[in-house]
């Protein structure tokens, strides 16, 4: 395996075109190759950087540095969370979680390390450098090391920079992360670009590590295996890409083999160079490879030593990790800072008996105690993190969470943000033209996005009527904002052609605005969504711009839209969502929502003819009446309105009368299913 630690560095900036593949893949290639393109003496001072830090790194290597360090070395860390939609600006929680596994891949207490090949393990290392977020800012202010800003340029990043030229704190003291929605590729290579970062010998203003949020950690918005900002890190600290240089210089690093192109998968038998002695495989475990982050699990201490010796150099990284710059971060004596209480749920808007998952999301301090409330929710109060609280009964209920330390505290509430929704409000018709003083809540839920825009009741206009609902779209603080409107629990069972129709009225400001209406239904109370109308650019516009002022529609400057809702029947009870998506435009009204069924009821059969339940309504004992001797015994099967099944009972064909004396059910309707194999019965049955 052995290569020259000090090789011709123009094989790195020749850059291996199979790099750029139609896979997910790292940037960073891309990066110099057009910082080079745009510069190209940069290309010789790069060279001899690089080749005088291999060559620092070949000097340090001593029998007792190839395992184990002294000291481990710790690297203040600040994430610029870049958001353009809500969706994106990702939890604590994810940026925790990705930390979490850049630490675990760096020390070597990844729990997939012992899955390197025998073969290979007696260069396994553990880096000994520890990534911790910090605690005071460049102005020495409180922080929790994370950075929220919006910014279109989250959208279609790429390696010219713009994104770090919105922000970025002092190089030398920070490593600074912005974390992003998507990366564009600026050259012809295809794939989705996952990030890239800056080399250390590059220049200060640009230094950092450029990542998508699908790329970082693996929960929330994530979609990959999280080691991402474990391979950006090592090209921070040094690392070329193993396959660099093809068979005959690799990653010029001694103890990995040369591989000649990028892994991608899990091929363990794969061995792209027959030019190393001995001829090993080539290492797919390698955090530098392209492999799936599934098999990569390993540095080696070659690789190790390279990326402490970047750390040791006054030229590169030493002030980075030094016990000063430890202090002015506050990793050591971290000050004592007020937090501020933030908090998100799982869900806003559930059905009784569901429950609620609360995250802490609390920034700039951190807390010694948590303080929360749940009116409605069981347990009422919680002193958790991160509580879960369920929900018996319907209404729209308050939860407030109060943040305490040695520097104060905060308290945040969120009024009516847990909508649990009645068990039902109309069967299979509801109608709505908002001319009441108030939104009829629980029933209705409103949900805010993060600026202070609604949906709200106004006066101003209607569609043949005085009121509407309404967003002050024209005021909005933050484009892409999501603002949504949720109709009652709405039963289907006991309909057939299901139709939904409404008015809208909206007007741009110019002709580049894209503002979205989306409208869909949930039949498993809000946990998945089928859009059934989407209205963007010309269908959402029902007036000319109004550039100045605000839009106010006249009688004709209304659209109605209808659509079948007939894929949710007998489906149980549905819920239809109205979501408006700001994108710079003028307001937004809502009007007349109507859904309506062409046959309430159930369907008759010959085995109803002869069969008859009562009570009904019942306290829980019910006779089940028939006026013959049936031909085989009747199956009864009993449903929720949800469609889940809650009882069955076999009626003998031996018996006219038949007694449940306890069915043992909540109050509320259920479905009754008879069935003697010929015939199907269905009868609603209510429970006092």
């Amino acid at each position: 395996m052995k290569k020259c630690l000090i090789f011709l560095v123009v094989i790195f900036f020749g850059l291996n075109t199979h790099a750029q593949q139609a896979h997910p893949h790292c940037g960073t290639d891309e990066y110099v190759q057009e910082i080079i393109s745009e510069n190209p003496d940069l290309e010789k001072t790069f060279e001899q950087r690089r080749s005088q830090l291999m060559e620092m790194a070949n000097e340090n290597i001593t029998p007792s540095k190839k395992k184990n360090q002294a000291a481990v070395l710790t690297i203040p860390v600040v994430f610029h969370v870049l958001y353009d939609y809500p969706e994106d600006n990702i939890s604590k929680a994810q940026i925790l979680d990705g930390l979490r596994i850049l630490n675990e891949d760096f020390n070597l207490q990844n729990p997939d390390a012992s899955n390197l090949r025998a073969i290979f393990q007696n260069v396994q290392a553990n880096v000994e450098v520890k990534f911790e977020l910090a605690k005071k800012d460049d102005n020495g202010n409180c922080t929790d090391g994370i950075n929220r800003i919006y910014t279109p340029l989250s959208v279609d990043a790429n390696p010219r920079n713009q994104v770090k030229t919105l922000v970025q704190w002092d190089p030398d003291k920070y490593l600074n992360i912005w974390v992003v929605k998507s990366i564009i590729s600026s050259s012809s290579s295809t794939g989705l670009i996952l990030g890239f970062a800056n080399f250390p010998w590059m220049s200060a203003s640009t230094d950092g590590i450029v990542i998508r949020n699908d790329a970082l950690g693996v929960i929330g918005t994530a979609a990959y295996d999280g080691r991402t900002l474990t391979h950006e890190v090592g090209h921070y600290l040094g690392l070329l890409h193993t396959f660099q240089g093809g068979c005959n210089q690799g990653d010029g690093i001694a103890d990995t083999p040369p591989v000649s192109s990028a892994s991608y998968g899990c091929n363990l038998n794969k061995n792209s160079c027959n030019n190393d002695s001995p001829n090993y495989p080539d290492m797919i475990e390698n955090f530098m490879d392209y492999s799936d982050g599934v098999c990569q699990n390993t540095f080696t201490t070659l690789q190790k030593n390279v990326m402490r010796s970047t750390l040791g150099s006054i030229q590169y990284r030493s002030v980075l990790v030094s016990n000063s710059n430890l202090l002015a971060t506050g990793i050591i004596n971290p000050p004592s800072c007020q937090p501020l209480a933030l908090f998100e749920m799982s869900s806003t808007v559930i059905c009784p008996g569901d429950s609620v998952q609360f995250f802490n999301q609390t920034e700039d301090g951190d807390p010694d105690t948590y303080s929360w409330s749940f009116p409605g929710g069981t347990p009422s109060s919680s002193n958790q993190e991160n509580p879960k609280i369920y929900y018996p009964n319907a209404g729209a209920f308050d939860a407030t969470l109060m943040v305490t330390n040695s520097a104060g505290s905060s308290t945040l509430t969120k009024s009516q943000s847990i909508s649990v929704k009645p068990q039902y409000s109309f069967l299979a018709q509801w109608n709505e033209n908002f001319e009441g003083s108030t939104l009829n809540k629980p029933a209705v839920s409103v949900i805010s996005g993060i600026d202070s825009t609604t949906f709200r009741l106004t006066s101003i206009a209607g569609k043949n009527s005085s009121q509407s609902l309404f967003i002050n779209n024209k005021d909005a603080e933050t484009d892409k904002d999501v603002d949504e409107f949720i109709s009652p629990s709405i039963q289907t069972i006991f309909g057939q052609d299901l139709m939904l129709s409404f008015d809208y009225a909206f007007a741009k400001k110019a002709s580049v605005n894209a503002d979205i209406l989306t409208v869909s239904v949930s039949s498993d109370c809000g946990e998945s969504w089928s859009n059934v109308g989407i209205f963007g650019g010309t269908l959402i516009t029902t007036a000319p711009n109004v550039n100045n002022g605000s839009f106010v529609p006249t009688a004709d400057q209304w659209k109605n839209y209808s659509v079948g809702l007939d894929q949710f029947e007998s489906t149980g009870p549905i819920l239809i969502k109205f979501a408006f998506r700001s994108g710079g435009g003028n307001n937004f009204y809502l009007d007349n929502i109507n859904v309506s069924a062409s046959n309430i009821g159930l369907q008759e059969t010959p085995l109803s003819q002869s069969l008859s339940v009562f009570p009904n309504p019942s306290s829980g004992k019910i006779n089940i009446s028939l006026k013959s001797q049936p031909k085989s015994d009747i199956k009864l099967n009993i449903h929720d309105l949800y469609g889940k099944q809650v009882g069955n009972v076999v009626i003998s064909k031996e018996s006219t009368l038949f007694t449940i004396d306890n069915l043992n059910l909540a109050s509320g309707i259920y479905m009754l299913t008879f069935t003697d194999g010929a015939d199907t019965y269905s009868k609603k049955l209510i429970i006092e």
